[in-house]
């Protein structure tokens, strides 16, 4: 039977097999060396996951939902929110463009926001499936892609507009949204630890 080498040579009295076992039972009793070491922080890691596409979501929804619904009345409330025909009337004024075309740009806009909340909404139902699922990160993959384009397209409009106030704004939005597509990437890492038991 196999034992285990000690220093300068001496054999250990103890088979191998044996200390192997008390060893991992040792380390079970820990917590150690098994799925159940990356359960709970994995759980957390998939929860700030769906809470970033979450936000994400609800960012473009209410966005693209306020083109239509400012200074209106929606039942329970009354949606102030943002008139953005004043701010883009500036615009338009100081880049000499007709007026005409701020309200078939603000519908397009809210078009827009709406559409890049679709995937970041798929994302955050699919966050919470057991086991969770690939169409998760798949899909906030595709939002965060959608979310860095037109933040960066927003970003030129601003620079050539001459709002810097909206260009650091956007800029803000632009930074957390690489923080969270990270975050999505580590989830994806820990979700994989989980499945095959840390190894």
């Amino acid at each position: 039977m196999n034992t285990v080498s000690e220093p300068f040579g001496l054999g250990s009295p103890f088979p191998r097999a044996a200390i192997s076992t008390r060893r991992s039972d040792h380390l079970k009793l820990r917590g150690i060396g098994s799925a159940g070491t990356f359960a709970r922080p994995a759980v957390a890691v998939r929860a700030l996951h769906a809470i970033a596409v979450g936000y994400w979501a609800m960012f473009w929804s209410m966005n693209g939902l306020d083109k239509f619904l400012n200074r209106s009345d929606v039942g329970p409330l009354f949606w102030y929110g943002k008139d953005r025909a004043d701010q883009f009337g500036e615009y338009f004024t100081r880049l000499e463009w007709s007026p005409e075309a701020i309200h078939p740009l603000l519908v397009f806009a809210g078009i827009w926001e709406l559409a890049i909340a679709l995937p970041l909404i798929v994302a955050m139902i699919a966050a919470f499936a057991k086991p969770a699922s690939d169409l998760s990160r798949s899909a906030s993959n595709w939002g965060y892609v959608l979310t860095g384009l037109t933040l960066i397209g927003f970003s030129l409009f601003d620079i050539v507009a001459g709002d810097r106030a909206e260009l650091r704004e956007h800029g803000l939005y632009l930074a957390l949204m690489f923080v969270c597509c990270v975050w999505s990437q580590y989830d994806g890492a820990a979700e994989k630890q989980i499945t095959t038991g840390g190894d």
